[in-house]
């Protein structure tokens, strides 16, 4: 019995060590990564509920903001804030999710497929938002 039980608390201890290093060592389940061509990529791979913001995307005459998803689980929160707008990159994230100054774009992206949005051309800054846990990726571009 007593050897039994040194068995199952050195499993169980193995598996709390190994799950312990995997947490510091692994990448990050929301990145929100900007391009040089214009564009923003959004990766959530199984994304609890949380918050990123901070990245701009320049929309100019005669251009669409163009929304590809690809997700496969769960829904994110996209909104954007044109940078002359009394909300910018200065105030802190839980601010602009919860601020009520009116985004110039807050859609709710759950599923896989493209969208396409009129902005007035401008400098704009992104905030996303994991409503739930999240899976898949989004592409935001302006063409």
């Amino acid at each position: 019995m007593r050897k039994r039980f040194i068995t199952i608390f050195t499993a169980f201890l193995s598996v709390l060590i190994l799950v312990g290093c995997r947490g510091k060592n692994s990448k990050p389940d929301l990145e929100v990564v900007p391009h040089d061509d214009n564009t923003i990529t959004i990766k959530a791979d199984k994304a609890g509920i949380s918050g990123v913001g901070g990245v701009g995307i320049t929309i100019t005459d005669g251009q669409q903001l163009i929304i590809d998803s690809a997700l496969s689980k769960g829904s994110i929160q996209l909104k954007l804030f044109r940078d002359d707008e009394p909300v910018g990159v200065d105030a802190s994230l839980n601010e602009i999710l919860h601020t009520d100054e009116t985004p110039a774009l807050d859609v709710t992206v759950n599923s896989a497929g493209t969208t396409e949005h009129s902005l007035q051309p401008g400098e704009y800054t992104l905030f996303v938002n994991v409503l739930e846990k999240t899976t898949g990726n989004i592409t935001i571009s302006a063409k």
